[in-house]
Formats: structure tokens, sequence, C-alpha cells
């Protein structure tokens, strides 16, 4: 398997070397500069301008790998920005799906409600129907009776709201609030958030299409 290379990191490495080419035919075109100065006659005109010809190249070839650098880091850049993006998208989520998740719990948040309203509102409906129809006060601690058909009722009490009881089981109001809200807390919870603060929106309420496109 082919190792994987740097693009930016190969460019560099390159441009390392054409600088220390350069520096190396400068130091050349140098040391004849000063045999020439000193009065050394062995350096002939065609030894001079081959040196400064490849000091002029290798200056171009400084020239042309730094470029490749400037390059090679802009397209770098280039995938890095687009990666980012990438995951901002994904891991933001659309403003479609969070409208749906929210006009969710809304629907989920009604149907309970109107159940615990319709539930607290019926029972002492269904406590009168029962007393008028001769059915006792029961204790939770007594079990149902059949000749009452396995109804009864009680008043409210310690923690407890006024009951009524069909068979074994006790029902009684439930604040639909308290659900809501355990129910909200609990699903942060499982999410990994530990804070979560529950506030009314009216915005959100009268447009949730509009505020989740805004923010989305």
């Amino acid at each position: 398997m082919a190792t994987k290379t740097d693009p930016v990191q190969d460019a560099r490495e390159a441009l390392e070397r054409a600088q220390r080419a350069r520096d190396e035919a400068a130091a050349a075109l140098e040391s004849f500069k000063d045999r020439i100065l000193a009065g050394d006659d062995d350096v002939s005109p065609r030894d001079y301008g081959d040196a400064a010809l490849a000091a002029e190249h290798a200056e171009l070839k400084v020239q042309a790998a730094a470029l490749t650098v400037h390059a090679a880091e802009r397209e770098a850049r280039h995938r890095t920005l687009e990666e980012l993006r990438a995951e901002i998208i994904a891991e933001s989520g659309t403003a479609e799906e969070a409208l749906k998740e929210w006009q969710d719990v809304r629907d989920a948040v009604s149907r309970l409600v109107a159940r615990l309203h319709t539930r607290h509102r019926n029972i002492p409906r269904w406590t009168r129907d029962m007393h008028r129809a001769g059915v006792p006060e029961r204790s939770p601690k007594v079990g149902p009776e059949p000749e009452h058909a396995g109804l009864g009722w009680s008043r409210a009490g310690m923690g407890t709201g006024d009951s009524v009881f069909v068979g074994d089981r006790r029902i009684q109001p439930i604040e639909p609030g308290m659900l809501i809200g355990s129910a909200a807390y609990a699903g942060a919870k499982a999410a990994g958030v530990g804070y979560l603060r529950i506030t009314e929106n009216k915005q959100i309420e009268d447009d949730p299409e509009r505020w989740f496109r805004s923010r989305y």
C-alpha cells in the first residue's frame, strides 16, 4: 500500500532544497568574484558567466518552489474549509428536521395535556356518580369489592388528590407540567446535556417554520 504524502510538506521540502542549491550557487559565484578581484587570471569569462547563470537559475527555482508552496497551502486550506463546511452541514441538521421534531414534541404534549385534563375534570364527576350509587369511600389499603363492580373513591390526602378506584387501579389527578418537565429533563440527560432551560417563546409558537428557517 502506497504511503500517503502531504503535498504541502513535499512542497516545503522542495523549497528548502532549492534554497540550499541557490545558496551554494551564490557562494560559488562569490568565490569567482573574490578570485577575480584578487587578481586570479585562472577564472575565465566562461567560468564566471556559467556561475552567474547558475546563481540566477537557482534563484528562479527558489521562486518557483515558493509559488508551489503557496499553491499547495492554498489548496490544503480549501480542502480543510470544505471538510469543515461538510461537517457543519451534517452536524447542524436542517430546518425541516428540527421543525418536524418540534412539532412532534408539541403534538405529544398537546395529547398528554388533553388526556390529563380530561382525567382531572372527570374524577369529581365519577366520584359523585359513585356516591349517588351508594359506593362507599375506599381506603387504598382495601381491595376491590365485587359488590360495587370493583369501584371506589377517596378524598385527597397527604400527597394525593381526590381519587377513584377501578379494581386495583387508583386514578388520581396528575399535573401535566410535572410529566412534561421530567420528560424534557430525562431526554436532555439521555442526550448528554446536564442543563436545560425551559421557557415560553411566542415567536416560535406564532411562526415555528420562520423561526427555524432563520436559524438553519
